[in-house]
């Protein structure tokens, strides 16, 4: 699908979709995480969905060290799936690309400030 614009895109626009892009490329991490799980893994802080560029000289050996105790299904359903560019899972690949740009792009500020906090009523925790 292609869009032209004739005018800037609104900034809350490009944050809206900026948002949907993460949680799509989030949603395929926790896939990930849970497949390890459920296999008797200990997922990491390399715990990922395997989505490449191009095709590893060795994709299976990849995906088993994304999706930590991968049983022989799950890597070959991966496999399957393509998930590199110019594989049938070119989509997912987009998804990735457009989650790394977008986290370059603008910079959402975020910010909190506390005078004091109430924790069950026990005791107050008062700022300095």
């Amino acid at each position: 699908m292609r869009l032209r614009v004739a005018d800037d895109v609104p900034s809350k626009v490009s944050v809206i979709f900026g948002d949907v892009v993460h949680n799509l490329r989030s949603a395929l991490d926790d896939l990930a995480w849970q497949l390890s799980l459920a296999c008797g893994g200990e997922p990491n802080r390399s715990t990922a969905f395997p989505v490449f560029d191009e095709i590893p000289a060795d994709l299976g050996a990849e995906i088993a060290r994304r999706v930590p105790s991968a049983s022989a299904e799950i890597v070959d359903t991966i496999r399957g799936l393509e998930p590199y560019r110019g594989g049938k899972g070119t989509k997912v690949w987009q998804i990735h690309q457009l989650n790394i740009i977008d986290k370059h792009r603008l910079l959402v500020k975020v910010g909190t400030c506390n005078v004091w906090i109430n924790v069950r009523g026990l005791m107050p925790i008062q700022a300095f």
